[in-house]
């Protein structure tokens, strides 16, 4: 399927919004408060709940089986997520897989807990690990069959609990076999969280844009530490199965214990105006 995989950046792209006075809700400039979970581009401030929590922890599980069968099946090279082919664009990709899964728990704490001392730097490091976990979904679409089998109900429960309403999506069926159908209702979950794709601009990313889109320079000059590297996997891994294992009345914060390491809280990467 070729929609899936790794999209360019048009820097022309950018002009014209900004030139065009076309800034979205996207680039609307926020703040996250003390003491909350991820501020997301649908609802503001929360922990993802219900199908959409299970979806996005059972991605993530699944993510980490595959990457532990492969690399006791061939020990001969350095192993990366999805047997080391790339999903997005951005510098999330660029990482080992021990990074990947240090970035992963972070993200995942915030969004699938109600830990809210644990309030990681929102940038373009943790936004792309978010839209992987989305893509590495969307992937197992290739082949529709097998995706629809093992992967179909999961996305079509988390989209009408997200999105209720919508009249559009009902089309979206465990009979449904037109692949751009899946591939809008995975993108359309990523965006209630995502407020853009600012992760995508880490090569063409223009200084003198940045303010006026609301991103800091922080956003794309992380410091590539990593200090909680060593045995983040294995703590992901068991805090996305306890959410994805969960009966599916429970609450997230009922079903995830909070991991006890504690990090310091950082700004967010958009600053109120």
């Amino acid at each position: 399927m070729g929609h899936f995989g790794v999209r360019s950046f048009d820097t022309k792209v950018c002009y014209r919004v900004v030139t065009e006075g076309l800034l979205s809700r996207r680039y609307t400039r926020y703040t996250r408060a003390e003491n909350m979970p991820w501020h997301t581009c649908e609802g503001g401030d929360r922990i993802l709940q219900g199908a959409e929590a299970r979806l996005f922890a059972n991605a993530i599980a699944f993510m980490i089986d595959e990457y532990d069968l492969d690399s006791i099946l061939d020990r001969s090279s350095e192993k990366n997520l999805n047997f080391g082919y790339k999903l997005i664009y951005g510098r999330f990709e660029l990482l080992t897989a021990s990074q990947k899964f240090a970035v992963l728990e972070e993200v995942a704490v915030s969004l699938l807990t109600n830990r809210s001392s644990f309030i990681p730097q929102q940038d373009e490091y943790n936004e792309g690990a978010i839209y992987y976990v989305f893509m590495y979904i969307l992937k197992q679409f290739d082949d529709l069959d097998i995706g629809i089998e093992c992967w179909g109900q999961q996305v079509i429960d988390a989209y009408n609990e997200c999105f209720p309403d919508d009249e559009d999506m009902k089309r979206v069926s465990m009979d449904c076999m037109e692949e751009m159908v899946w591939s809008d209702a995975i993108e359309a979950l990523a965006d209630r969280i995502l407020w853009d794709r600012d992760f995508e601009m880490f090569r063409e990313a223009i200084p003198e844009l940045l303010p006026i889109m609301g991103i800091t320079n922080s956003y794309y000059k992380r410091p590539l530490r990593f200090s909680n590297a060593r045995g983040a996997k294995e703590r992901l891994y068991a805090l996305v199965r306890r959410i994805g294992d969960a009966p599916q009345q429970a609450s997230v914060s009922e079903a995830a214990d909070p991991i006890e390491e504690s990090r310091p809280s950082k700004k967010l990467k958009k600053d109120s105006s």
